[in-house]
């Protein structure tokens, strides 16, 4: 506990001391706002730090909802989860933007899409990403929705069962047998 609280505050106070989000991110979060798509913001950082670089790097606007620490989720698979009914959407329509393997496959596990983000970790380590990309700049919304374009309707989606009726029973008698 003490050293997830340690490594929790160096990645909070390297976070603080950002003055302006990365390249492009945000241009794709305004062309993400003006496609009307909902985000989340899914961290293993407490709400109160997560909200105050939110607001330093002037993207709270974008988030519609923020899952984080305080939403007590055993694993980065819940936290998507939660993230997803927050925003009111099928997993299975929502897409991960993420930069670690380990991050890619919990999307997938909750059949979400995942698009990996190159940089921390090389490309051939995020291979199981349906898209990979050196930054935000390479990305459009045209290009995520295509990631939606093979999956067809029902797609990872609940099907109903289909319930036969079972003929009438027909009671036996001398002409039957």
């Amino acid at each position: 506990e003490r050293l997830k609280s340690k490594l929790s505050q160096l990645y909070s106070n390297n976070l603080l001391k950002l003055s302006e989000p990365m390249e492009g991110l945000k241009e794709w979060l305004d062309a993400v706002s003006t496609a009307r798509i909902p985000c989340a913001v899914v961290s293993s950082l407490d709400r109160k730090i997560m909200v105050e670089i939110l607001e330093k790097l002037g993207l709270m606007k974008y988030f519609q909802a923020i899952v984080t620490e305080e939403d007590g989720m055993d694993s980065m698979a819940h936290r998507l989860l939660s993230a997803a009914v927050k925003l009111d959407r099928k997993p299975s329509k929502c897409v991960v933007f993420e930069d670690d393997p380990r991050g890619v496959t919990a999307a997938h596990n909750c059949t979400m899409m995942a698009v990996a983000l190159i940089g921390a970790h090389p490309a051939y380590d995020l291979v199981q990403a349906d898209l990979a990309v050196g930054g935000f700049n390479e990305l459009s919304v045209i290009n995520l929705r295509r990631l939606f374009a093979h999956t067809g309707s029902s797609f990872m989606e609940l099907q109903k069962q289909v319930v036969e009726k079972t003929p009438p029973k027909r009671r036996l008698t001398i002409d039957t047998i």
